[in-house]
């Protein structure tokens, strides 16, 4: 498995699109590893977790074939994680050519990712019922594995969103497994219970509150210590295990170079925009 960052910052994006903070300025003045777009991933080159406002940078600053993307696998419907009006780009008729005509894009949600992407579609169309839909929508069920291309995905329920089933995602391909833990706050214990007894080899965290005492549907540092030893006790992960911090808010978090510098001695892995992870 292939697992690419594409953005590891909060919703606002990291410098914040209109502040003017000490650490949006030092973020800008530095750029680098400080510059972080909205959250999501891309696997194997065919498979997006989430579709962040930032996918067209993305798709510059990586050179991204997104035309290749089979699957969309999304945990929640807030804005900087689905994206549904840029999604109307991938329409063949309208917006795009692509080498295989006809091919859908199959999106993977909750009933509320679902409507939201009706909406982006009756703004831009009328309707939302088009002549040659271009994706294809599925709505999945919590703890019920289904597979995408080489890659086996499990929803989970998250703590973040109270009005809707957000999730996190059990990645497994070729006898590994990638925990993708945003967002939410400490997990369920249903959640926890799932995961007893299978080693994950890469645990991504919710860390949108930085060195903050916080666990409220996002994480701070004290929330992913409390995860990952709750994980250790439960025959989850070892000391093989990576853990990987991501989801940081300007408000909370600070630069890079400094959570790497506070996180260093506990092992967490501080995240950053067009980190990749190889698992085989």
């Amino acid at each position: 498995m292939e697992f690419m960052y594409l953005g590891t910052g909060a919703s606002e994006g990291y410098p914040a699109l209109f502040c003017q903070c000490e650490r949006c300025s030092m973020a800008m003045e530095l750029g680098g590893k400080n510059i972080r777009a909205r959250t999501g991933a891309l696997i194997n080159s065919d498979l997006l977790l989430d579709f962040s406002p930032d996918m067209y940078m993305n798709k510059l600053r990586y050179k991204l074939d997104l035309g290749k993307v089979n699957h969309l696998i999304v945990t929640h419907s807030h804005t900087d994680h689905f994206a549904a009006a840029e999604l109307m780009m991938r329409h063949e008729h309208w917006y795009c050519q692509l080498q295989e005509s006809g091919k859908k894009l199959h999106i993977y949600g909750n009933e509320t990712v679902e409507e939201t992407m009706k909406s982006a579609l009756r703004y831009d169309y009328g309707t939302d019922t088009i002549e040659d839909p271009f994706y294809e929508f599925h709505i999945i069920q919590p703890f019920m594995p289904f597979t995408l291309g080489e890659v086996t995905v499990t929803a989970l329920p998250a703590h973040h969103k109270p009005d809707e089933h957000s999730f996190i995602y059990l990645l497994e391909q070729n006898n590994t497994r990638f925990l993708y833990g945003n967002d939410s706050g400490i997990f369920s214990d249903e959640t926890f219970n799932y995961l007893r007894d299978k080693h994950l080899d890469v645990v991504s965290l919710d860390c949108n509150y930085g060195l903050e005492d916080r666990y409220d549907y996002h994480m701070g540092i004290s929330g992913c210590r409390i995860v990952r030893e709750r994980l250790l006790d439960q025959n989850s992960c070892d000391t093989s295990t990576s853990f990987i911090l991501t989801h940081f808010s300007h408000y909370s978090a600070e630069l890079h170079d400094t959570l790497v510098k506070n996180t260093a001695e506990e092992n967490f892995i501080i995240s950053y925009d067009g980190m990749k992870v190889f698992l085989a």
